[in-house]
């Protein structure tokens, strides 16, 4: 089954720039994500520790909220990390 949905889904890419030919800003945009609405930090905490301007962690952490938003699976709290849920 795995296999079916996993052909019916578009190949995906990592939302890299020419400013950012690695991807490291969203790699640090998805970290400041689980920091805020996992671990429930908030974002003056982030930019503090991390010695970033507030409005980019903002913005890094919206970023990374729309792009995880892309996909059709959810994350059901007390389902097991294998397990996805279709929306």
């Amino acid at each position: 089954m795995r296999k079916a949905i996993e052909s019916e889904l578009p190949r995906g890419r990592l939302p890299i720039g020419p400013d950012d030919p690695e991807g490291e800003a969203t790699v640090r945009y998805t970290r400041w994500y689980y920091r805020n609405r996992m671990n429930r930090e908030l974002i003056n905490e982030i930019a503090k520790v991390d010695e970033e301007n507030e409005q980019l962690v903002s913005y890094g952490i919206n970023t990374a909220e729309r792009v995880l938003s892309l996909t059709p699976f959810r994350w059901v709290p007390g389902e097991t990390e294998s397990v996805a849920q279709p929306r």
